[in-house]
């Protein structure tokens, strides 16, 4: 039997409302391919990242190698372990040597030996491009080859693998199972995660993911014929309660014509609306964009009026949707200085020298970047795909302050991995005590709200009735568009 490489023990990790991780066990051998497979919002985002030491858990315990793992915030990532997502950490405007070699180079570059340990490495694995080659002009499954190698140089124990399978034709997914078993020989252990409809070939045992709990474990033959879709859906997900708002405290108020809402700190609104709808114009009133002509609009129990978006920022209202990131980033920052820079607050300017690497390796964690760059190296000349730019966009958004967040059809443009992340920067600002208003038109995309609402056919703001909202929520998911 082979030895055990990773053991969890009674992980637990609680999001408002809802538990993402509940009382998980789980193990792993050495050398052994393990799928995790799980639907939309079953933990696994949340899993990986607790695995890789990206986040901290709020109890229970990690082994590896029979050593406990523990959080530390200073480490990008635990020891031994190696984690590939869907947003490369390659960087595309260097060569394949150099993204091979360098990150394992101590001190001195000598390039005619970085050269030739890279073509070495690349004999040695079969793999069909050059060491000079610019790592822009491969293709994806040849940069998660490349990633995949680099993680093997590296000494890493353990691969966990984020769920983009989807994304690979029937050949190239062929071949990266082949490459993903001959790897294995090399005393690596892989865990990939994905959904149940695309379980990898390679692996040798299946561990079903249902709302943070692993509820089977199956053989590759027992996963192929079982319904694993309707074992996963058999139990709805039940509505969160989400925080309860603190007593007394309304944030939000508006008494505009048709629309009656009260918002307490730390509660999550969702409004379904069908257009034609005044949710434009109730967000609008709120961002700036729109001034509401009759009605008043309260904030904290003091009269609330924006002429702009920069006015409503001042006042700790925000505004989070799928075109801020191109509007809201500076390509002549550098990316300390865009975790801290507001449109109305140049804060992030004058750093100290000690911060500045600080908030560079905080970016560097969070856009998934493996070395860091210069601390004063501009936005534009690090070559970030746009998923990189979103994910720095949200981790400078949860940084700043606010009194209550809008949201409007958040989830039009998203990936799964930016909406997992989007969803954990609304429950910790819920957490905060912001209150957090969403509109959408895809009611689906509700589900974590603890207060629903929707429009009448009177274009009439009212509460939305729970038996109807689970009636409601098992119709087909549409596309969000904009209010």
């Amino acid at each position: 039997m082979r030895p055990e490489l990773l053991r969890l023990e009674d992980l637990c990790l609680n999001h408002p409302g809802r538990p993402a991780l509940d009382h998980l066990h789980l193990n792993l051998f050495r050398g052994e391919i393990l799928c995790v497979a799980g639907l939309y919002g079953s933990g696994r985002r949340t899993l990986a990242q607790a695995l890789s030491g990206e986040i901290p858990v709020d109890s229970g315990r990690i082994f590896l190698d029979e050593a406990r793992m523990h959080y530390e915030p200073h480490r990008l990532r635990f020891p031994g372990v190696c984690h590939i997502t869907e947003r490369s950490s390659l960087l595309p405007q260097l060569s394949v040597a150099e993204n091979l070699c360098i990150p394992h180079t101590r001190r001195w570059v000598r390039w005619k030996q970085v050269t030739a340990e890279a073509a070495k490495v690349l004999r040695q694995f079969s793999l069909p491009f050059f060491p000079d080659q610019p790592v822009s002009a491969l293709s994806f499954p040849d940069q998660l080859r490349l990633e995949l190698v680099r993680a093997c140089r590296s000494r890493a124990s353990l691969i966990v693998i984020d769920p983009f399978w989807g994304r690979f034709s029937q050949e190239e997914l062929a071949g990266l199972q082949e490459f993903l078993k001959r790897l294995q020989g090399e005393n690596l252990s892989f865990l990939l995660f994905s959904h149940p409809e695309q379980i990898p070939a390679p692996a040798e045992r299946v561990v079903l993911l249902r709302h943070g709990q692993a509820i089977r474990s199956l053989t590759p033959a027992e996963a192929a014929a079982a319904p694993l879709s309707s074992w996963l859906r058999d139990e709805p997900l039940p509505r969160p309660n989400g925080p309860r708002p603190a007593a007394g405290r309304c944030v939000l108020e508006t008494r505009l014509p048709g629309v009656s809402l009260r918002l307490h700190a730390g509660e999550i609104a969702g409004v379904w609306y069908r257009r034609p709808s005044p949710a434009e114009a109730v967000s609008g009133a709120l961002l700036g964009d729109r001034p509401a002509a009759r009605g008043q609009l309260l904030l904290d129990g003091k009269t609330y009026r924006a002429r702009s978006r920069g006015q409503a920022n001042r006042q700790g209202v925000l505004l989070l949707d799928e075109r801020s990131p191109s509007r809201a980033l500076f390509d002549n920052l550098s990316l300390a200085d865009n975790l801290l820079v507001t449109p109305h607050r140049n804060s992030g300017l004058f750093l100290s020298p000690r911060v500045r690497r600080f908030l560079t390796r905080e970016a560097c964690r969070e856009l998934g970047i493996p070395c860091l760059p210069s601390p004063r190296t501009p936005l534009e000349h690090l070559g970030l795909s746009v998923e990189q730019l979103q994910m720095l966009y949200l981790a400078r958004f949860a940084r700043q302050p606010a009194r209550l967040l809008v949201c409007r059809n958040p989830f039009a443009l998203m990936d799964p991995v930016f909406r997992e992340r989007f969803l954990q920067i609304l429950c910790q600002k819920a957490a905060e005590g912001t209150a957090v208003l969403i509109f959408s038109n895809n009611l689906n995309n509700l589900q974590f709200c603890s207060t629903l609402y929707r429009f009448d056919e009177q274009d009439r703001l009212c509460p939305y009735a729970a038996r109807r909202y689970a009636d409601q929520a098992r119709e087909p998911a549409q596309t969000d568009h904009d209010c």
